[in-house]
């Protein structure tokens, strides 16, 4: 009987899991001409791959770099950003950070 019970919560943890990733995942999508923008881009390529390879974060991650050339802002490369600057990301899993105008 307690192996039914505990097999059973272990299918709704996987079921409620993969349901939280495909929400994630499909809010915001970026579309297809915006990805191949960011792929045609020499600066974002790898980036694009990196953020490709991981399908938990892969959404939040292409957006974030969607946002940061968007904006025309650099990713923080430091853990900190300069004087008059703040960091600013995307609040979801794998986003990249940047610096913005602190104002």
């Amino acid at each position: 009987m307690n192996n039914k019970i505990v097999a059973i919560l272990i299918i709704i943890a996987a079921v409620a899991y993969g349901s939280y990733i495909f929400i994630q995942n499909q809010s915001g999508v970026i579309s297809q001409a915006e990805l191949e923008n960011l792929r045609g881009d020499p600066d974002y390529y790898k980036l694009v791959t990196k953020c490709e390879a991981d399908p938990e974060t892969k959404t939040c991650c292409l957006k974030s770099l969607k946002a940061i050339k968007d904006g025309g802002y650099a990713i923080l490369k430091d853990q900190s950003c300069g004087e008059g600057e703040k960091t600013d990301s995307l609040k979801c899993s794998g986003s990249y950070k940047w610096c913005i105008p602190a104002i």
